[in-house]
């Protein structure tokens, strides 16, 4: 039987240079007591070099052919749970209730944003993740205050794991080839921060709002808090832009806000 031709509803693109293949394994560093979730595994090209060396792996896939692909191809390992699923849906504590594990994938381009924000509610649960993504989305993650990539996108993930970029991947290494470059990623969840949000929540609105107005300055994106009476001035320069504020003063512009909330509320 023939494999499944790529879908493009799915944004499959497949990995095919083995030399691009045999890096990302040996950045792995794959011990024989790691559980992986692989989102993604297409044709099994990472796969297939996990399994000979892993404890178990889990592989989340959207399309039904490629499940029964993996399923004929790789019958014989007892140590793979099938999922088909979409990753973007499933609740992965559903897998993992006492057990932490190492995510790897190649995701969809056009979904990798919403997928990193939905495993980053699962962190305390992961070991690390390695990834393959859009270059532009990985400029996005690792980019520091004021640069042109620096965002919403930077200051999540950046709060929440060291990011570091491992790879970067031409068009050409896939099957179709894509229109656009590709890296490989490896994130970190922080163990230990020097400071640390006092509601998450609250720091994922704030943050939210102070990109979605881009170009006004911090005063302006938050005034509604400022004309309630919460001192802001104290923990970073109110005319900067969100492009020019660090994480951490992000955290604290949070943590004033939410100790200000506490004690109105006393």
């Amino acid at each position: 039987m023939k494999a499944p031709r790529p879908k493009k509803r799915f944004g499959q693109n497949f990995l095919i240079d083995q030399n691009v293949i045999n890096e990302i394994i040996s950045e792995l560093k794959i011990c024989d007591n790691d559980t992986f979730l692989e989102i993604g595994p297409g044709k099994g090209a990472i796969t297939k070099h996990i399994i000979p060396f892993c404890k178990e792996i889990i592989l989340l896939e959207i399309d039904f052919d490629l499940v029964n692909l993996l399923k004929r191809n790789l019958c014989e390992q007892h140590k793979i749970t099938f999922i088909n699923d979409d990753a973007l849906k499933y609740d992965l504590s559903n897998e993992f209730k006492n057990t932490k594990f190492r995510l790897v994938g190649n995701l969809p381009y056009n979904i990798s944003t919403p997928l990193l924000f939905h495993f980053s509610s699962f962190v305390s649960q992961i070991v690390d993740i390695h990834l393959m993504l859009q270059k532009e989305v990985v400029d996005r993650l690792v980019a520091k205050p004021g640069a042109k990539s620096y965002g919403r996108l930077s200051v999540m993930m950046q709060y929440q794991y060291k990011i570091y970029r491992i790879l970067d991947v031409s068009a050409e290494a896939f099957n179709p080839i894509p229109k656009v470059n590709s890296s490989f990623v490896r994130l970190l969840p922080h163990l230990n921060r020097d400071v640390s949000v006092t509601d998450e929540l609250l720091f994922s609105n704030i943050v939210k709002l102070c990109f979605s107005k881009r170009r006004k300055i911090i005063k302006n994106s938050l005034k509604k808090y400022i004309e309630q009476g919460v001192q802001l001035e104290k923990t970073v320069d109110l005319n900067l832009r969100p492009e020019n504020i660090s994480v951490s003063d992000f955290v604290a512009l949070s943590n004033a806000i939410s100790t200000f909330g506490q004690n109105q509320n006393r």
